[in-house]
């Protein structure tokens, strides 16, 4: 199991926030049917699969068109290698058959960090033990010393 450094990880949870807010649906507590909600009103007229009525962004001039999709393309190019380092750095997705979709990365780098966690836990767990024997034996030790005075 290769370690994440703490770049890696900053990464896997940027990345999974990123595209979890981008992949799901608008979801509000407020339901359409106000049977149900007896002590709130709904707040929403609109259902779910309504498309936006806010109109699309007009440019200026070509100019500003281009600068945007120039930094479109560097921020797409920037996540494109994140997932990249995320896909080299879990070890769950060491196989040859096909290059894994982004999820399938999610989803490895989600598991990845859930193991390091049990890791660290029992690693947390063992160095107290190795703390309360080593001040019992530094007791013990105090005791002999003063004995052999």
């Amino acid at each position: 199991m290769h370690a994440l450094d703490s770049t890696n990880y900053i990464i896997i949870l940027s990345l999974t926030a990123f595209y979890f807010i981008l992949k799901a649906p608008y979801y509000s507590c407020d339901s359409d049917i106000t049977q149900f909600d007896n002590n709130y009103p709904a707040t929403r007229n609109e259902s779910l699969t309504s498309k936006s009525r806010r109109p699309k962004r007009q440019f200026k001039n070509l100019q500003h068109r281009k600068m945007h999709n120039a930094k479109e393309r560097e921020f797409r190019r920037r996540i494109s290698q994140r997932f990249d380092t995320l896909r080299e750095s879990c070890s769950f997705l060491n196989t040859n058959k096909r290059i894994p979709s982004k999820i399938s990365i999610l989803l490895a780098a989600k598991k990845e960090c859930i193991l390091l966690k049990k890791l660290e836990n029992k690693l947390m767990a063992e160095k107290k033990l190795l703390c309360k024997a080593n001040g019992i034996l530094n007791n013990r030790f105090a005791e002999l010393t003063k004995m052999t005075k």
